[in-house]
């Protein structure tokens, strides 16, 4: 036992940073003094939104009257039952009954940012990450924009979660051939929440491309191991988009969805292209037109604290590695993506209206490479320091 702990002890750290700094954040809702995590617009959708629809499921599992064949469920609209029956984190909310719900959500949002933060630690070490650095990135991925704000949508927790379980798998995938975890949590990340998952699959797409150059440049091995990607990303999101046909009634006649969807655009105006590298260097959280910033803007957009800071750091260590290939490929591949950036970011939302939530992707980007970019540094620092 006292080897586990040991051999552990980073884990049981990042645990203990996590739950240390969950009930600071969340004192208030813990004591019962604050039931709602934000206030504001984003508070109020758990409030009038979410707190009726789950006391409703609540009474209907607790009467037994609830019916696995049918999608209207009494409320008069098309509601798919699947995601939340399926949902380990969203079952938590049931345990204390109707009157904690409230509380409970609460209770969930933190021990989402723990879970969050505990995967996000795993994934960085299979990279063999110094514990320092992983723990402290773990905490910003547990705790980012990502995690607290954007999941104040309460189907929202769960995917986040599995996000650092599918980037592992895919690790996995590409180093040992073993494709078993990255099937089954596509699958059920299609299944409990399938806009996530084609959120998460647009960035999948480039971060394989990223991985694949990284680990075997351009070469026959790479180009097979694209295709097993692939090929194992279509068969998961066709097992776990069984989903999104229950949902499609909801979706064709969602005015949200309709009214308000994004128009095909090449090219934005130049101001638009100068907020977005404003938002890469800026320690601003909101990023509204009061600050300057044209376009797309929203308290959603969090590219965090770090993000203003840790861009010069990831870059600083692609500099120093003296490949000018590297650098040049890298540059162009960039100038092409932030051409085409709108209709990227389309694809990141599915629907974009005038404050998308665009940015959030900018977490997991940094989040994958800077901590192993910050890891190279520090061993290549070492090393010359010792002779």
């Amino acid at each position: 036992m006292g080897r586990f702990v040991v051999k552990n002890a980073h884990s049981f750290l990042l645990l203990s940073l996590c739950s240390l700094i969950g009930a600071v954040l969340y004192w208030s809702c813990i004591t019962g003094r604050q039931f709602l995590v934000f206030h504001g617009d984003i508070g109020t959708d758990t409030y009038l939104s979410y707190w009726a629809y789950d006391r409703y499921f609540y009474n209907l599992f607790k009467s037994r009257s609830f019916s696995f064949w049918s999608f209207c469920v009494g409320l008069g609209s098309q509601v798919n039952w699947l995601p939340k029956f399926l949902n380990p984190l969203h079952q938590l909310l049931y345990l204390g009954g109707e009157d904690r719900i409230l509380y409970m959500y609460s209770i969930k949002a933190l021990l989402a940012s723990i879970f969050a933060a505990f995967f996000w630690f795993r994934y960085l070490k299979y990279f063999k990450v110094r514990d320092s650095i992983a723990v402290v990135f773990s905490i910003y991925y547990g705790f980012s924009g990502f995690v607290t704000l954007w999941g104040q949508h309460q189907f929202n927790h769960i995917a986040y979660v599995l996000f650092p379980i599918i980037l592992y798998a895919l690790e996995l995938l590409f180093k040992e051939n073993k494709p078993l975890l990255y099937s089954l949590a596509l699958s059920y990340l299609y299944i409990v929440s399938w806009h996530n998952g084609v959120c998460l699959s647009v960035f999948l797409l480039i971060y394989a491309v990223y991985r694949l150059y990284e680990e075997f440049g351009f070469s026959k091995k790479a180009l097979i191991a694209f295709f097993k990607f692939a090929g194992f990303s279509v068969v998961s999101v066709g097992i776990g988009v069984v989903n999104l046909l229950v949902e499609y009634d909801v979706l064709s006649s969602t005015i949200r969805l309709t009214s308000r969807a994004y128009k095909h655009r090449w090219l934005f105006e130049s101001a638009y292209y100068k907020t977005f590298l404003a938002r890469l260097f800026s320690n601003n959280l909101t990023g509204n037109p009061l600050h300057g910033y044209f376009g797309t803007w929203n308290y959603y957009e969090d590219p965090q604290v770090y993000c203003g800071l840790l861009t010069l750091v990831f870059l600083l260590p692609i500099l120093l590695k003296g490949s000018k290939k590297y650098a040049t490929t890298l540059f162009l591949l960039t100038c092409v993506a932030f051409i085409v950036l709108p209709d990227l970011t389309a694809s990141f939302m599915l629907f974009t209206k005038v404050s998308s939530r665009q940015s959030f992707i900018l977490i997991l980007a940094l989040l994958t490479i800077v901590p192993r970019r910050l890891n190279t540094l520090e061993e290549e620092l070492n090393d010359s320091g010792s002779r």
